[in-house]
């Protein structure tokens, strides 16, 4: 599915300054979501109890895991 694609048919959760989060729920256990970080901007982080997938499709950055920062 191509990223516009994504967007049209998921639902947008958060809109800020720093990022916007699109959510598509069409599974039964487990949520698809979209998030763009705008350019120049960071997130301060979060913790799940879950496994997380992260795909990165354009830029670079970093992202800490485990308290290792490795970049992207």
């Amino acid at each position: 599915m191509k990223i516009r694609d994504f967007k049209k048919a998921a639902k947008l959760i958060r809109s800020t300054e720093v990022y916007n989060v699109y959510d598509l729920n069409i599974l039964k256990k487990l949520t698809l979501s979209l998030t763009e970080l705008h350019y120049n901007k960071h997130t301060s982080g979060h913790k799940h109890p879950q496994e997380e997938v992260y795909m990165f499709f354009a830029g670079n950055g970093v992202i800490e895991l485990d308290g290792k920062i490795e970049d992207c």
